[in-house]
Parts: structure tokens; C-alpha cells; sequence
């Protein structure tokens, strides 16, 4: 138990009954989906590079919202790490449930209006983990 687990105790009183009566601390989750995964292999600095991120179906979101950089779009689809169950975040109403497979550099690339060039050699197979 850390100290995010005891605010959530003090602070919910669902979670405080669960606590009392059972002894279990707030079940914490990641969030996911293929794409938060791409986004989260980018690292920051050039997720900020990417400017007029756009949501659409073919990423796995049933929105066309626009973001300024990815970096943005990234704390929209999960604002944290780990999230408790039963959180609302905005990007998770927005998810297609059933979209799977992994995307890669070259499905995001038509959604974002300023693309890094330096992003098409062949480094940047070496920057994106």
C-alpha cells in the first residue's frame, strides 16, 4: 500500500468500506489499447514534436478529436500510469473495444499535420523502443 492507495481509502467511501471490510487496498489498472502503446514507446520529446494529432476509427477511437502535439493525446487517453477502477477518463468512452493489433509509426503519420521528417529515416526505428 503506498500513499496514492491511502488518499484513495480516505477520500472514497466505497473504497474505505472495501478496505474495512475485506482488508483490500483500491484495484489499480493501466490503461491500454494500441494505440496508448505506439505513444508510449515514443519518447516525450518527440511525441512534443508532433503537432495536429487527430483521433480517428483506423487508430482504434471512435472520435475525431484534435490534439496540439501527441503528448497531449497521450495524457487524454491515460492521464496516468495506473488509474483506479471505476475512474472516468475522457479517452476511454471514445475507445473501440474490439479494435486489436499493434499499430505502428505509418498508421499514425496520416493523423498528424506536422510530422517530424527527421522521423522518416531509418533512425527512427532506433528512437521508438
Amino acid at each position: 500500500m503506498n500513499s496514492r492507495d491511502l488518499h484513495r481509502i480516505a477520500t472514497d467511501p466505497q473504497a474505505y468500506l472495501r478496505f474495512r471490510t475485506t482488508g483490500e487496498t483500491p484495484r489499480r489498472h493501466r490503461a491500454q489499447s494500441p494505440l496508448i502503446d505506439l505513444l508510449r514507446q515514443i519518447p516525450p520529446y518527440v511525441r512534443a514534436r508532433m503537432r495536429g494529432v487527430q483521433l480517428d476509427p483506423s487508430l482504434g477511437y471512435r472520435s475525431a478529436a484534435r490534439f496540439h502535439t501527441a503528448e497531449q493525446l497521450l495524457r487524454w487517453l491515460a492521464p496516468e500510469e495506473e488509474m483506479y477502477e471505476g475512474d472516468f477518463w475522457p479517452g476511454e468512452s471514445h475507445r473501440d473495444r474490439r479494435f486489436r493489433g499493434p499499430l505502428t509509426l505509418e498508421d499514425l503519420r496520416p493523423f498528424v499535420s506536422d510530422w517530424p521528417e527527421w522521423l522518416d529515416s531509418t533512425e527512427a526505428t532506433r528512437i521508438v523502443r
